[in-house]
């Protein structure tokens, strides 16, 4: 997941500097999306199906745009992965556990990128 962030942000032109500076607010996205995704996993809706509606929802030509469509396809990979709950509090604590983790994930990698913290 390190190398493509790396990849994404310096095939896309920005300076490591600029984006350390900006890691809270990309975290806080992808932990948004990530929510999302999870969400829809859990209500069953089909991958290929709520792909196309993230193009859509993402479809303005920005640098953060790029990079949510672009993780939302690893995201979506990792969960739908993860067998749909049955109950609601369930599906809930899948979401909020997911949503964590991806943050945790986020954050953890962009310390070591930028050795922050």
């Amino acid at each position: 997941m390190k190398r493509i962030i790396c990849g994404i942000f310096l095939t896309l032109g920005m300076t490591m500097e600029s984006f350390a500076k900006d890691f809270d607010f990309i975290c806080g996205d992808f932990g948004a999306l990530s929510s999302l995704v999870m969400e829809a996993r859990q209500e069953g809706v089909d991958k290929n199906d709520f792909m196309q509606y993230l193009m859509t929802k993402f479809s303005e030509d920005t640098f953060e745009n790029h990079m949510l469509l672009r993780y939302s396809k690893d995201m979506m990979d990792i969960a739908y992965e993860i067998p749909v709950a049955k109950s609601k509090d369930s599906k809930s604590k899948v979401v909020t556990t997911f949503t964590a983790d991806m943050n945790k994930l986020c954050s953890n990698n962009m310390e070591k990128l930028f050795k922050i913290k």
